[in-house]
């Protein structure tokens, strides 16, 4: 089961990758979904190479060798922390450049799921254990992670789509 979600939640990455793709080289206006079509593939990415865990599996393997393993969950908050204030800098950043650049609503809105999907791999790869316990635990068979993550992929899926569809480019 969990290749079976692990390897889906790639293909659907990769399916919103090919889609921007697709809209950019329709539109007239190729910066926007170029650059959401960036954001696409660092997210494919990460998630099929795993960028985010390799990260904290090297980590982890420095905190045993330089014997800070104890004092992690201290670093572990903070990374949080660190993360949560870059994701809403970057988010209003982000947010004001598009604004700027005319970006219509459907490309601000994956925009900011785009973000969130990337702010949620972030927190996952901090492996602090109370969320780890929390996003892992199994529900009759069901992670919240996974709940998570394919409700995020779901809603950029239904939005590229729709853009397709109405010609939103």
């Amino acid at each position: 089961m969990n290749d079976f979600i692990w390897w889906g939640s790639i293909a659907i990455y990769w399916v919103i990758f090919f889609l921007l793709i697709l809209i950019t080289r329709k539109s007239s206006n190729k910066y926007p979904w170029s650059i959401l079509s960036f954001f696409a593939i660092v997210l494919a990415l990460n998630k099929q190479f795993k960028l985010t865990s390799e990260i904290t599996r090297f980590l982890k393997k420095d905190a045993f060798y330089n014997h800070w393993y104890v004092s992690r969950a201290e670093l572990q908050l903070k990374t949080l922390a660190v993360i949560a204030i870059l994701c809403i800098v970057s988010m209003v950043v982000l947010f004001v450049l598009a604004k700027r650049f005319n970006w219509s609503r459907i490309q601000q809105f994956i925009l900011a799921v785009f973000v969130l999907l990337f702010a949620f791999s972030l927190v996952r790869s901090t492996s602090l254990h109370a969320i780890d316990a929390f996003l892992y635990r199994d529900r009759n068979g069901v992670q919240l992670n996974w709940v998570i993550e394919f409700s995020a992929l779901s809603v950029a899926f239904l939005a590229v789509i729709a853009a397709r569809i109405r010609k939103l480019f």
